[in-house]
This record gives structure tokens, sequence and C-alpha cells, in this order.
């Protein structure tokens, strides 16, 4: 029996030593995009645990005993990098290339993995550990003046539950876990789906960490405001719709001595001409756009001349706003 464990040319002592020759184990970090960390990576071998970071295109090389290794990355820790997750990790033999089996443990994208092989004596093995961070777009909203609410924001991509939300002047919507490609996004314009009074003035977006803009091929059209957003791996982008309010104009006709059934004829600068008699309910231009506008009164009824004209907003009438009044 002892001689079935020998072999020419050995001795007992070599061939033990063969049995007890360390092996090793090399783990590498790789991220997309490139430069993510550091990661907290763990290597379980006997009854030692190793815990330690790295960062993209950064590896530790470690010295372990024949038998059980676990190699680990957890991103529940605190220090770990926000929004980023784990892709997988592959083990292959450094001399063959060959893939190293074992067994997956955990794996969760946005937590841990832990993968489990047996390693022999002498063997050299590379553990490869990707990360990858999805992109983000953030849809908010701005209003002139503050408070308007109820504007319907949209995301659109053909691989995405088109994704829309209600915003309210301050408040924001984000959609993250996105891969990369092209994204549109957009703002219903449409009267059914525009709060009345308002319209759609602006929109834009930029990259969170650069700071610049990005987007093309803006348009608007009667049903909606779109940009589209070609995002890249990782990329975080908040695109910011803006909102103004619309005025309206009244128009009142006042005579001394009160009651005066005689049409005053006014020709504004907004829309078609219109007449008023003292006491009619005031005309209203309905909504227009912020902007300089004019009203002058036509020809006067025989008799009659103009005395003055002042304009106040409606909720503050003790508040005069300049008028011209030409002769």
């Amino acid at each position: 029996v002892l001689a079935l464990g020998m072999y020419a040319g050995t001795s007992k002592d070599a061939a033990n030593a063969l049995q007890t020759a360390p092996a090793q184990v090399t783990i590498l970090k790789t991220s997309d995009p490139a430069g993510g960390g550091p990661f907290s990576m763990g290597l379980v071998s006997g009854w030692e645990m190793f815990v330690f970071p790295l960062s993209d295109g950064e590896s530790l090389v470690r010295t372990v005993p024949a038998g059980a290794v676990r190699v680990i990355e957890t991103l529940s820790w605190p220090d770990t990098p926000a929004g980023w997750r784990v892709d997988g990790v592959s083990c292959v033999d450094d001399a063959t290339g060959g893939a190293v089996a074992g067994t997956l443990l955990v794996y969760v994208p946005d937590s841990d993995i832990s993968f489990e092989f047996t390693i022999a004596p002498g063997q050299e093995v590379t553990c490869t550990f990707h990360n990858y961070k999805p992109a983000q777009i953030t849809l908010a909203k701005e209003t002139e003046p503050a408070g308007g609410s109820g504007f319907d924001l949209w995301l659109i991509h053909p691989n995405l539950n088109s994704t829309g939300a209600l915003l309210g002047d301050g408040e924001s919507s984000v959609v993250n876990g996105l891969a990369p490609g092209t994204y549109t996004v957009a703002e219903a314009t449409d009267a059914l789906s525009m709060p009345e009074g308002w319209q759609f003035e602006s929109l834009s977006c930029v990259d969170d960490d650069t700071g610049l803009a990005v987007g093309r091929d803006f348009q608007v059209t009667d049903t909606a405001a779109a940009l589209y957003v070609d995002l890249a791996m990782g990329q975080y982008v908040t695109c910011t719709f803006y909102n103004v309010q619309m005025g309206r104009i009244l128009v009142d006709e006042v005579t001394d001595p009160a009651g005066s059934p005689l049409e005053f004829g006014f020709n504004p600068s907004w829309g078609g001409a219109f007449s008023l008699a003292d006491g009619d309910e005031p005309y209203d231009s309905g909504f227009l756009p912020p902007g300089t506008y004019s009203v002058a009164q036509g020809d006067l009824p025989e008799g009659w001349a103009l005395d003055g004209a002042w304009c106040a907003p409606v909720d503050a009438p003790d508040v005069d706003t300049d008028v011209e009044v030409a002769a």
C-alpha cells in the first residue's frame, strides 16, 4: 500500500510537500463606467477571513491553503458607493484559463454576492468581480409664480413601461435602474392635460455630475413638449420642466353720470374690437401669455370725453399700474 503512494525519483517527504503546497487566489475588480469604487470585498479560507477594499482595475493576491475558498463582495455596507450593483463573479484557473467550478451561495445584484470553490495545492485562481452603475433620470417641475400643480410629465423608452408623474412646483420624480439608451422626456401640453391658465415655457436637461446640458431634438406640439436624452451607463440626468401662469385682462366702462346706455368702443392689442356700456359685465380677454398688451378706446359718442383710465391687479385693486393715456 505504501508503494502505491510513491513515485519514481521521489521521496515520501517530497510527496507530502506536494500535497501541502500553498495555493494562490487573486481577486480583481472591474466596473462600468470605469473608476468605480472602492467596493467592500472579502476572502474566506480555512479559519481566516480577510476584508479589504478594491476599486476598478485594482486586485489583491493572497496565498491560501488548499481546500475550500469563498470570495465575497457586499454592497450593503454603509461605506459602499451609492447606486452601484454587482453584475457577477467569474473564477478561472490561471494555468489553463478554464472556468473554476463552484457554488454561487448568494447573489443579490444591489446587495451581495458570494462564490465558493475548492482550490488544489499549488493552483492559482483569479476571481473577477464586475460592478455596474445603472443610469438615472430625474423629472423636475418649476413654475412661475410658485405653487403651480398638476402637470403631466413622462419618461418613455421602448424597453420601459412609460413612467408618468403628476408634479407640482418644486416636486420631482426619480426613475433609476436605467440601462444605457435613448429616452424621451416629455410634458403633456394638450388642453385636457395642462392645468387651466398655465402654459409650457421651457425644458432643460443637465448631467448631474458635470452640470453640462444634455438632450437633443427638442420639439413642442399641441400635445407635448419633448426632448431626447442619450443616456450612458451610470449617467445621472435631471430634466427640469418650466411652466408659467397666464394672465387675464378685464376691461370695464364707467360713466359719469352713471348708467349711460351708450356703447363705448375698445381696440385691444390681443384680439378683436369690443364695446361696453356703463354697468355691463367687464370684458374678459381670456388667458394671455405673459407680455405687454394695450387697449385703446375708440371714437367717443358725441358729447363725451375720456376722463381717465387706471389698471390694478384684481386681487389687489388698490395697487395702481402705470397707464399711458393718449390724446
